[in-house]
């Protein structure tokens, strides 16, 4: 027996106990499976109805890494991106790190620049699901070309908030965090309540939603911190093949 309800199965069994529909009758399977993934994704991507506090970020971070290729400017990112958190260089020879800040494409449109060493900057450009990273300027030399030993071997990293895999199959698990497993199905819940315009009962299963929510809240932030330090610290010298930019 697990101690949340982790998977699409015990979701949709949690959930149709608060709608006190044990089997279906009102709501098929295929709709509650919907509620469940639309709540996940706001919980994860930080967008809560009808909260003025909450997650001020997002709680699903990633990491991906591609090897400088010369001259080239636009990266592809990762088709699960939901927003950037960080753009770190590093050369694989040196352990030379540095943290890119951001521009706009305008800008580096408007001003130019030759290729360099290590970019001043990076922008994003594109739409939700084709998002690309751009270098200004691009680099000089692609990864491996610049002799053993050389500092002008980078690698670029990308550290970004994630959206979650849809669930789909019956046994599939949750990516957000256990604490929060009762409050994706309250919120299911809600969701389920609402759209059949059960306005009562949908405000009572938001309501046992939010306090569900914030009261995990704190112990997450702080498990958050403590894993963005574990990250930050082993992406040094990382050579993990699955996250890849292209």
């Amino acid at each position: 027996m697990s101690l949340t309800p982790n998977t699409l199965s015990l979701q949709r069994t949690r959930v149709r106990f608060y709608l006190q529909e044990p089997t279906a009758q009102f709501w098929t399977d295929a709709l509650l499976n919907m509620y469940i993934n639309e709540s996940q994704f706001a919980i994860a991507c930080g967008i809560i109805p009808g909260l003025a506090t909450g997650m001020l970020e997002p709680i699903l971070p990633s990491e991906a890494y591609c090897d400088a290729v010369a001259s080239q400017e636009l990266y592809t990112l990762p088709p699960n991106l939901h927003g950037v958190r960080t753009v770190p260089v590093r050369s694989t020879a040196t352990e030379d790190y540095s943290e890119l800040p951001s521009t706009d494409i305008e800008y580096a449109r408007a001003h130019p620049r030759s290729a360099a060493v290590k970019p001043s900057a990076y922008f994003l450009w594109g739409e939700s699901g084709t998002y690309q990273i751009g270098m200004y300027p691009a680099f000089t030399s692609s990864s491996g070309n610049a002799g053993v030993g050389a500092s002008t071997d980078p690698r670029l990293y990308v550290t970004y908030w994630r959206k979650p895999t849809e669930l789909t199959a019956d046994g599939d698990t949750l990516q957000i965090p256990a604490e929060l497993h009762v409050a994706n199905a309250l919120l299911a819940g809600h969701r389920a309540w609402f759209e059949r315009g059960h306005a009562t009962e949908a405000k009572e299963a938001l309501g046992l939603f939010t306090a569900e929510y914030q009261g995990a809240l704190a112990y997450i932030r702080q498990r958050l911190v403590n894993q963005d330090r574990a990250v930050t610290l082993g992406s040094l010298g990382d050579d993990d093949t699955d996250r890849t930019l292209m």
